[in-house]
């Protein structure tokens, strides 16, 4: 069974980066000086056809904001295995300047068609949030909880908080039960090894853009989980989007 594995390579310089595929914001970093990696895209692809990527790349103050002759992006397939093996280049592009009136920005948009061994229920089957009586109350009280689990070190109620999440990833990364597990008891075991939950943080809900999915972030943009060691001056953040499936009308994380 072919398993596709796609990757955004990128070359970006001192500004906000930002990446969505299929509407679904995976990356939001402010990058201060240069960086040169690569994305994987296959956690934003649901089921196989035509997908769309969307990179934004904002100014990180007021100031004029210039593209480095090196910014460049490439979407490149891999098959997954034992090994990643490269399959093929599948398409390179580049940003456009666009004025949106409050700060310079670039844009970058693209498609392509992928053929994946999955399909999995997406944001989109999920409800309007904007239309949830006395959201912002119920997006508070699910913060709190989630926040409170992290503080106390409940491992088992946060891996069921994230189990959609988890088993997502699984499938979109080929992942087994083994290679599943370790993704969270990583972060668990950097808890247990003086990794402590940030209680400065402001969380705010931010709308992601089909406005079915809440992030929840902190005033800068980063995620607002955030564990911290400070005899190691390390920091780990953890990515909290949720959705409110229609059947069974709860918060789930995504």
């Amino acid at each position: 069974m072919s398993k596709p594995y796609y990757l955004l390579e990128f070359s970006v310089s001192a500004c906000r980066f930002i990446v969505e595929i299929n509407d679904l914001e995976v990356l939001n970093l402010a990058i201060e000086d240069g960086m040169s990696s690569m994305l994987p895209l296959n956690h934003g692809i649901f089921k196989s056809g035509n997908q769309k990527v969307k990179i934004t790349l904002d100014s990180l103050n007021e100031g004029v904001f210039h593209l480095e002759p090196s910014t460049g992006f490439k979407i490149i397939e891999y098959s997954s295995g034992h090994t990643l093996e490269f399959k093929n280049d599948i398409k390179a592009f580049t940003p456009d300047f666009k004025d949106n009136g409050k700060k310079h920005s670039y844009e970058a948009q693209t498609n392509f068609n992928a053929i994946m061994p999955y399909e999995i229920a997406s944001w989109a089957e999920g409800v309007n949030l904007t239309d949830i009586n006395k959201l912002e109350e119920r997006l508070a009280h699910f913060y709190a909880t989630v926040k409170s689990l992290f503080k106390r070190k409940e491992y088992d109620k946060i891996r069921e908080v994230f189990s959609k999440k988890e088993n997502n990833i699984a499938s979109m990364m080929y992942l087994d039960q083994e290679q599943s597990e370790a993704r969270l008891n990583s972060i668990f075991q950097d808890m247990e090894n003086g990794f402590e939950f940030d209680d400065s943080i402001v969380a705010i809900p931010y709308f992601l853009k089909n406005g079915k999915v809440v992030s929840f972030r902190n005033p800068l943009g980063s995620p607002a989980i955030k564990l911290v060691n400070a005899e190691l001056g390390e920091e780990i953040y953890v990515e909290l989007n949720v959705m409110m499936d229609k059947s069974k009308m709860i918060f789930e994380v995504i």
